[in-house]
């Protein structure tokens, strides 16, 4: 395990994980608290010894923008929940395909991108053949979920690894 401590917002919202040095430095100018400890772990020094800190919370919030995920095929499916999204079938990563909801073609006729989150959504074999190269309306088609609107999803700044603290879980949806 590395020397990785999570930072929190004043809100208990995730920001970032930190260093070991630059958690000591936040805690010696007073500027978090220490929520959880590491309690197989000390910080000794030749006077001193201490919890290791595990969990970190900023005193005073600080305000952080929100910040816009980059499309990608993987991102829809991940958005979408691997679902179908005009008939609501379950998909695997191999079953999966992209549908755009606006076809390729028009999309260029009218000067605009064709892949943007607004403008794509997972679909399964059967359904994306249906619909082909034609819009929802010219195929008779809808969205299974009749409140599913296509948009980009938010996105933590934090990214983290496979191998997260289990005292971390609370506060980072993994």
């Amino acid at each position: 395990m590395t020397a990785a401590i999570l930072l929190l917002n004043a809100d208990y919202r995730p920001i970032r994980v930190l260093s070991l040095k630059r958690a000591l430095s936040l805690l010696l100018k007073d500027r978090v608290d220490v929520v959880e400890i590491d309690p197989d772990r000390k910080l000794r020094s030749p006077s001193t010894t201490m919890a290791y800190p595990s969990i970190l919370r900023l005193r005073h919030y600080v305000r952080v923008p929100d910040r816009h995920a980059t499309w990608s095929r993987r991102a829809v499916f991940s958005r979408d929940g691997y679902t179908c999204q005009y008939c609501g079938t379950k998909l695997s990563r191999e079953d999966a395909t992209l549908d755009h909801i606006t076809p390729v073609e028009k999309c260029r006729a009218m000067g605009i991108r064709a892949s943007t989150f607004g403008n794509s959504c997972c679909a399964c074999r059967k359904c994306n053949t249906r619909k082909a190269n034609r819009t929802m309306q010219d195929a008779g088609m809808r969205f299974w979920n009749p409140e599913f609107e296509p948009k980009t999803p938010r996105v933590s700044y934090l990214v983290l690894s496979s191998d997260v603290p289990e005292s971390w879980r609370v506060y980072v949806k993994v």
